[in-house]
């Protein structure tokens, strides 16, 4: 499994490595799944990667606000999971999409 950086107080510096990551999940997004925990980390998939096509694109995402700036960037599925590696694992372990209950942010 790959892992590219998306968040960071400050828009994170891809190199030859993440930007190859990110040229899979665009060419085969059936075996890709984005993880967002904030909307910050959206925006800066958006500028990192301007103009993209994401409606084939599935993202996991831990809060409602999150899942809208996703959908808003164009993604084609967002689900909402709880917060956490145990959500993730899950969320892996299933591999359907899993509906989450408030995670305690407002």
């Amino acid at each position: 499994m790959a892992l590219v950086q998306g968040y960071e107080r400050g828009a994170p510096r891809w190199g030859p490595t993440e930007l190859a990551v990110l040229q899979a999940a665009l060419s085969d997004p059936a075996s890709h799944v984005w993880l967002f925990s904030s909307s910050e980390g959206v925006g800066h998939l958006a500028t990192l990667a301007p103009g993209r096509d994401w409606h084939r694109s599935r993202a996991w995402v831990t809060h409602p606000r999150i899942a809208q700036a996703v959908q808003s960037l164009g993604f084609g599925s967002v689900d909402l999971i709880e917060v956490g590696v145990d959500a993730v694992r899950r969320a892996v372990a299933e591999g359907a999409s899993i509906q989450s209950s408030s995670n305690g942010e407002s």
